[in-house]
């Protein structure tokens, strides 16, 4: 029986992430939903044995064929903000717990650009871009040719939907569903 569910799930899986290919908006984020929490619950269940057992000769990022479960822009110890909070819990970024815990809060973000993401065109994000600040404006709802980005601050909390358009990296916007506090712009 669970051979059988296992299979069901790879064949929905895959069968979402190929008709994504040729649906855009609204609609192929739902069919998304299913293969993106997929894959945040992949990483959530294996980070404790992917960073002890895939790690990279210094530690700081996964070997083939787990480079999907990283974040794009950041190793295994984390980003800026990761390293204040790190501070303040009394962690240290290179030990084995905040690996495991950077892991959890964002791992699967190259899974993200890559396999579920959409292409964007700096020119598309100058035209929310203030010309006297630089500042991103307009919102909380952006829209692209082929996506979209829902972003909600409410008391405190971020809600994000859709692709990360305004916060893309190298042309390419991850998808994302995200319900976090609220940070800082620069730390």
């Amino acid at each position: 029986m669970i051979t059988f569910l296992v299979i069901l799930n790879c064949a929905i899986l895959l069968f979402a992430f190929a008709l994504s290919f040729y649906i855009s908006g609204l609609f192929r984020a739902m069919l998304l939903v299913f293969p993106h929490m997929t894959v945040k619950a992949a990483v959530w269940l294996w980070c404790p044995l992917l960073v002890r057992y895939f790690s990279s000769a210094d530690g700081n990022s996964l070997r083939w064929p787990f480079g999907w479960a990283m974040t794009k822009d950041a190793d295994l110890r984390g980003d800026s903000y990761w390293q204040i909070e790190c501070a303040q819990k009394g962690l240290d970024p290179n030990s084995y717990e905040a690996k495991v815990a950077w892991l959890r809060k964002n791992g699967g973000h190259t899974a993200n650009y890559e396999w579920f993401g959409v292409d964007v065109s700096q020119e598309w994000v100058d035209l929310y871009r203030d010309p006297k600040t630089g500042f991103i404006t307009g919102g909380p709802l952006w829209i692209s040719k082929d996506a979209f980005e829902l972003w909600l601050p409410v008391l405190g909390w971020d809600i994000m939907f859709g692709w990360n358009l305004i916060g893309h990296q190298n042309g390419r916007a991850k998808y994302w569903i995200q319900f976090r506090r609220s940070k800082p712009l620069n730390p």
